[in-house]
């Protein structure tokens, strides 16, 4: 059993080494994924694809070209995976795809394997397929769920990255069309970016509309204490846009109240 103390101790190396670059990484992943939207499902799938071929390799004791042994396809997989969430965005798996394809082409053609066997030849094609199929399907999937995904889901999805500053200063720029993202953002988010949003509907939102909004999101578990930095930008926003000068932690129920009573709405 000595490739799971190997598979322990590279877990625990590079896990401890790249504790400290998870912000960092996160960024590199976010832009990534920006410019090609499977590259999670794909470094993954390389990953897996590399690790079997090592096993099929090792169990058929069949040489595969630039597959090495069990042991060392798991610790290149485990450190891919760590380093590739961390560090480099994903992108450093996706090599492990070159041994993956050589070895399916040699395969096909047939060459330069004297030694693989015809079952085992079959079993390296039969893996390829199974693939190439799966590549292809997240291909097509990721790329489209990302070009349907507008502006305050690409900030949800990648809150605290460079990619979501990025795409939020773009909507502070297109000001008040970007209002709608905004709104979104109130509704659906629990994170950062809800007391920034809350900041840009104090300065562009209509009360009418988005004082309704801002209550039902203070009114939500989302903005409780765990959450205070979210809950003041709330609050601002609502004093900003009722003219009520109510104190902090006002409960949802009196805002509301209030509300009415300035506005002559109707319960919401």
């Amino acid at each position: 059993m000595i490739w799971i103390q190997h598979f322990t101790i590279a877990w625990l190396i590079v896990t401890l080494s790249s504790g400290a670059a998870t912000a960092c990484g996160i960024c590199t992943l976010g832009l990534t994924w920006n410019l090609f939207p499977p590259v999670l499902s794909w470094s993954l799938l390389a990953t897996g694809w590399f690790v079997s071929l090592a096993v099929l390799s090792e169990k058929e004791n069949t040489r595969l070209i630039l597959v090495p042994k069990i042991t060392i396809a798991i610790v290149l997989g485990v450190a891919g995976v760590v380093l590739g969430f961390t560090f480099f965005g994903g992108i450093i798996m996706l090599p492990l795809l070159v041994p993956c394809f050589l070895n399916l082409g040699l395969s096909v053609f047939k060459i330069a394997t004297p030694s693989w066997t015809g079952g085992f030849r079959w079993a390296v094609r039969l893996m390829g397929v199974v693939a190439l199929a799966a590549l292809s399907f997240f291909l097509v999937y990721d790329t489209r769920k990302a070009e349907e995904m507008d502006a305050a889901d690409r900030i949800m999805m990648w809150e605290g990255s460079a990619l979501s500053q990025k795409v939020f200063n773009e909507l502070k720029e297109e000001e008040p069309a970007s209002i709608e993202m905004y709104r979104k953002i109130i509704r659906e988010h629990d994170g950062f970016y809800l007391w920034m949003t809350a900041r840009q509907l104090q300065e562009i939102g209509e009360p009418e509309i988005d004082v309704p909004i801002l209550i039902e999101a203070y009114r939500s578990p989302r903005s409780e204490d765990e959450y205070g930095m979210e809950r003041e930008g709330i609050e601002e926003a609502l004093r900003s846009l009722t003219g009520l000068d109510l104190p902090e932690n006002t409960p949802a129920e009196e805002w509301e109240r209030r509300w009415e009573e300035v506005s002559g709405s109707s319960p919401i």
